[in-house]
């Protein structure tokens, strides 16, 4: 269950492939903040850059910096402590600890550490982290492990409110050879999702074969154009 970060099951690799409307120009509503906050502290920051890079962003880290602060400004509360006690968020935190802990046993809160840094400024981030490791000794000492561990119904529901979150039923609906979206004006290639996991490829007039180049292992490789549907 808690792998080392990218998409662990079907839901989870629809909402990190969706996640070229993160990079927008509109405000984020409170919940949206929240949700797509809870994907940077679980997956983190590099695969991002990578995502906005392969678009052909001119400047990723500037694009990645700049979307996180407008995320950190549209949370309901901006202090660190509220933040670490936020439901969803203090899910996504024990979340990325209990990867930390499987990447390595003996550096995992340096590692813990290390993640928050790349979303907070130092000082919040270390508040934040303080507050995390505290709740979970909390619950250890309690409960112990079972306590400390999500139950399954617990990790449904915040996989199925950040599902609802970003709307991902609506795009699982579209017909499996969707029309692909345009780029900006005088390009002559496009983004064009994988008919079987989504995640977008550009092609161009010369493009032949479309094999899909998602990480998560994706063996999709066909000819291209891809046949008219019905």
């Amino acid at each position: 269950m808690f792998s080392k970060d990218g998409p662990q099951n079907a839901i989870d690799a629809g909402i990190f492939w969706g996640l070229k409307d993160l990079f927008q120009t509109r405000n984020y509503e409170a919940e949206e903040a929240i949700c797509y906050l809870s994907l940077f502290l679980e997956y983190g920051t590099d695969i991002f850059k990578k995502m906005a890079t392969e678009q052909y962003h001119p400047a990723p880290e500037k694009l990645l910096h700049d979307e996180i602060a407008k995320i950190l400004r549209s949370l309901p509360q901006q202090d660190p402590e509220t933040i670490a006690r936020e439901k969803r968020i203090a899910t996504a935190l024990r979340l990325t600890m209990f990867r930390r802990i499987t990447e390595d046993a003996k550096k995992w809160q340096a590692l813990f550490l290390t993640r928050l840094y790349e979303i907070f400024p130092r000082p919040d981030a270390e508040k934040i982290c303080t507050i995390a490791l505290e709740h979970l000794d909390n619950d250890l000492r309690l409960g112990g492990k079972e306590k400390a561990m999500f139950t399954q119904e617990a990790l449904s529901e915040y996989r199925a409110w950040r599902k609802q979150i970003l709307n991902i039923e609506r795009k699982a609906n579209r017909a499996p050879f969707a029309a692909p979206q345009q780029l900006h004006t005088g390009t002559d290639t496009k983004l064009v999702p994988c008919p079987e996991c989504g995640f977008k490829k550009r092609v161009g007039k010369d493009t032949k074969r479309f094999k899909c180049k998602n990480p998560k292992p994706c063996s999709f490789d066909q000819p291209y154009p891809f046949p008219a549907t019905p």
